[in-house]
């Protein structure tokens, strides 16, 4: 077996062991740069607005695994209230199995589930407009669903970030998100940042 001839076979002990740890420590750095240029946005994150922070528009990424339900408030939900979950539910039911009195619950757990439904209702009324271009399949319309629940949340980069899809082109996304955001606005979560 031929042996292969290094660049270093002919260095000194100390000089090969610098040439070895430079060359690793150049191929760590250049896979962190392009890994972080490709993907600035961590999968499975869900950007959060922090208040009392210094920076009153401060944006984070927490891990949509780590999050936990706050208490419900046990909220006396008006009539109408009610009568818009239950056109959302009705309107996502193909895609989002929940029931309505599992939409109240969680709404009874939000400390603003007016402003919440109304990010609800625009996110039903986006997906009512959009199947309507697009075959009747589950899987097609359960990825218009992720891709606009995503948009609520944030931008275009953020969405194709979070999604690997099987159906829709990246026009699709780019222009499901656009459609959604041009009716609506990004409604990101807020938490209070309890020091």
């Amino acid at each position: 077996m031929k042996k292969t001839k290094l660049p270093f076979n002919n260095m000194k002990n100390k000089s090969k062991n610098l040439y070895i740890v430079t060359v690793i420590f150049i191929a760590i750095l250049l896979s962190a740069c392009s890994e972080s240029a490709s993907n600035q946005i961590p999968e499975r994150t869900i950007p959060v607005h922090v208040t009392n922070s210094d920076d009153p528009n401060e944006i984070v990424y927490v891990n949509a695994d780590e999050l936990i339900p706050s208490e419900r408030h046990y909220y006396n939900f008006s009539k109408e209230f009610v009568k818009n979950v239950e056109y959302v539910q009705q309107t996502l039911q193909e895609v989002d199995t929940s029931t309505t009195e599992k939409w109240l619950e969680d709404f009874d757990r939000d400390a603003h589930p007016e402003r919440e439904l109304a990010t609800w209702l625009l996110i039903a009324d986006t997906y009512k407009t959009i199947i309507k271009d697009y075959p009747k399949d589950s899987r097609i319309r359960k990825e218009i669903y992720d891709v606009i629940l995503l948009g609520s949340l944030g931008d275009e980069q953020y969405v194709q970030s979070q999604i690997s899809p099987n159906y829709l082109s990246d026009t699709d996304i780019t222009s499901i998100v656009t459609y959604y955001q041009q009716n609506g606005r990004r409604n990101p979560l807020t938490i209070t940042n309890e020091k």
